[in-house]
């Protein structure tokens, strides 16, 4: 008897872990768009955090995905016209912190 009610508390422990530990493992997806004019758009991507995909969009819009694994990444990005600065970084940041998937007009 006295065997079950520890096996009762150690996995009742287990899951209340789990459970306070669930948020802090939760990716973070963000998605931003942005308008830019022809001719060209110019976009300056620093990533610390991880990697960068590009690839070719058919409009003329800017068009940001990122997920990150850790509440200390930060993201910041800013246009000024047409030009788009995205940075993310991390005072304790890992090589699969933060990914950006970014489509850009085919003339950036």
């Amino acid at each position: 008897m006295h065997r079950d009610t520890r096996i009762v508390r150690i996995s009742t422990g287990l899951v209340i872990v789990v459970l306070l530990l669930e948020p802090a493992l939760a990716q973070r997806i963000k998605e931003f768009t942005y308008a830019v004019r022809p001719p060209r758009a110019v976009i300056s991507i620093t990533n610390e955090c991880g990697p960068i995909t590009v690839k070719a969009s058919g409009n003329q819009r800017v068009v940001v995905h990122l997920v990150t694994n850790s509440d200390a990444v930060r993201s910041e990005n800013e246009q000024h016209g047409n030009r788009i600065e995205l940075q993310s970084h991390s005072a304790t940041c890992t090589t699969d912190g933060a990914e950006y998937t970014v489509m850009v007009p085919s003339d950036s």
